[in-house]
């Protein structure tokens, strides 16, 4: 047997069937703290879609692997961090090369941690436009999730927070954010606050 493709209920939702053709030229980014639930939420909204998904946190791990025997959280980190402070448009150039992608065709782009990196992505996919989707998610959840993290890691949950990756997404990316969700709340429900957003968006404006 097949393993279906589970996809949000819009037969009988004519708002949610609007918004899944109505912004063709959207890019959705996202940004979240570390366990908030972003991932899983990019990945969904991409099988909804139907579009392509490019990840931050995957071109790192691939990146990591060629020139370190463990990939940890700090290895990540730091690698990002340089890669930003070197050339942050060749950085998301090379982010963006993960899938193919044509313009006036959805995007889903995973792990924006950085303003100067969401500057970068504006600049280099414009005209299309350019959404930013922040996860929230409260201390105690966060710290719960993190026991059961499968990425290697030394440092504490607060430490890691501490590292110039991290220091932008809870005060400057949120403050970008065209959407705000908890990362505690059914992800059927988050999904649907997406779709409805850009639909209401229609995406037409930045």
């Amino acid at each position: 047997m097949k393993a279906k493709t589970e996809r949000l209920d819009i037969e009988n939702q004519p708002q949610l069937v609007k918004a899944c053709s109505a912004p063709p030229s959207a890019v959705v980014s996202f940004a979240a703290p570390i366990e908030a639930g972003k991932t899983t939420l990019s990945t969904r909204l991409g099988l909804q879609l139907g579009a392509p998904r490019v990840s931050f946190g995957d071109y790192l791990r691939e990146l990591a692997r060629k020139s370190v025997k463990e990939v940890t959280r700090e290895v990540l980190q730091e690698l990002g961090d340089r890669l930003v402070n070197q050339d942050v448009g060749a950085f998301c150039e090379e982010v963006l090369k993960q899938q193919p992608w044509q313009p006036r065709r959805p995007l889903i782009i995973d792990g924006v941690r950085h303003v100067e990196v969401l500057d970068a992505l504006v600049g280099i996919l414009a005209p299309a436009k350019v959404y930013l989707i922040f996860i929230n998610v409260d201390r105690m959840t966060q710290s719960k999730r993190f026991e059961q993290d499968p990425l290697p890691h030394e440092k504490r949950l607060d430490e890691l927070e501490q590292h110039p990756t991290e220091l932008q997404v809870r005060s400057k990316l949120l403050d970008r954010a065209g959407l705000v969700l908890d990362g505690t709340e059914d992800p059927d429900k988050s999904m649907q606050k997406i779709i409805e957003f850009l639909a209401s968006e229609g995406g037409d404006r930045n």
